[in-house]
């Protein structure tokens, strides 16, 4: 049985700068005042591609409602980086179900993107050793829990879907170009611009009816370091040099850090599972 849940038209994203004492190139020094910074399973974290564990799940691991058109978007420079904000319909906010997931309907609370102001390999998450010129993520949270705030506070609160960009020639696509058309008006940090709304089916296209993801236990990528199981798209995007520019020209609120993630963790005997999406199940798009 499917139950229906109302939620608030407006999902936000905190937006609280963090302090210029916060170290983005220390991440060490996090635990200190996070103590969930200091944890055995943190991320990010390298992926040995040859070193997985194939997984079939049932149900199959869905993305529901990428074809939605939200009724407004902004981007935000939160001093960590950007944030992108959402505005959906009632009921019509993009959800996953399946795979990885223990505990029913996740829903889509905000995007996030990670970079180098000063080179070409900036992605957080490293594939066999190689980093990638741009990774962005989108947080979804457990929608009993209401927010991704207060997912924060639970083991089960937050899974991310994390995808790669590779710096190219070839045109990264028109989402992608309404967000870095309006990144000149968010380069300081605490600004905001509205940006065009798009589906997020036209910044994250599958390449076909199934893409091939890895899945681990890990966390937040800054403090608090609350627990996250991350899903990683191994499809890589195309950023041309100019867009990439664009997001090496966002300042940070700490003025020594050149990079919005901390450096890779140690897997510590975690196990890295790979497995496919399935196309949407058109007929599940309430929850």
């Amino acid at each position: 049985m499917i139950y229906i849940v109302e939620i608030s038209l407006v999902i936000v994203a905190h937006q609280i700068l963090v302090s210029k004492s916060l170290s983005l190139k220390d991440g060490n020094s996090w635990a200190d005042e996070y103590p969930a910074c200091g944890g055995e399973h943190q991320s990010p974290i390298d992926i040995p591609s040859q070193n997985v564990i194939n997984k079939t799940y049932d149900p199959p691991f869905i993305v529901h409602n990428e074809d939605v058109m939200p009724l407004s978007m902004t981007l935000n420079n939160v001093g960590t980086g950007l944030k992108l904000e959402f505005r959906y319909p009632t009921k019509k906010t993009d959800f996953i179900t399946g795979g990885p997931l223990t505990h029913g309907y996740y829903v889509l609370g905000e995007i996030s993107f990670v970079w180098n102001r000063k080179q070409s390999a900036g992605s957080a998450h490293t594939v066999d050793g190689k980093s990638y010129a741009l990774e962005m993520y989108a947080d979804y949270y457990r929608i009993v829990y209401e927010s991704i705030d207060n997912a924060q506070n639970f083991e089960d609160g937050i899974i991310t879907i994390t995808s790669f960009w590779e710096e190219s020639s070839f045109e990264a696509g028109t989402a992608l170009s309404k967000i870095t058309s309006k990144l000149s008006e968010v380069i300081e940090p605490g600004s905001h611009a509205d940006v065009e709304p798009f589906k997020f089916s036209e910044l994250r296209k599958d390449p076909g009816h199934t893409t091939t993801y890895f899945a681990y236990n890990g966390s937040q990528l800054i403090p608090p370091c609350a627990p996250v199981t991350w899903i990683i798209s191994d499809y890589i995007y195309s950023i041309t040099s100019d867009q990439l520019g664009a997001f090496q020209a966002i300042k940070f609120e700490n003025d020594d850090d050149d990079h919005n993630a901390r450096p890779v963790q140690p897997l510590n005997g975690r196990e890295i599972f790979k497995f496919t999406k399935e196309l949407e199940d058109s007929s599940l798009t309430d929850f």
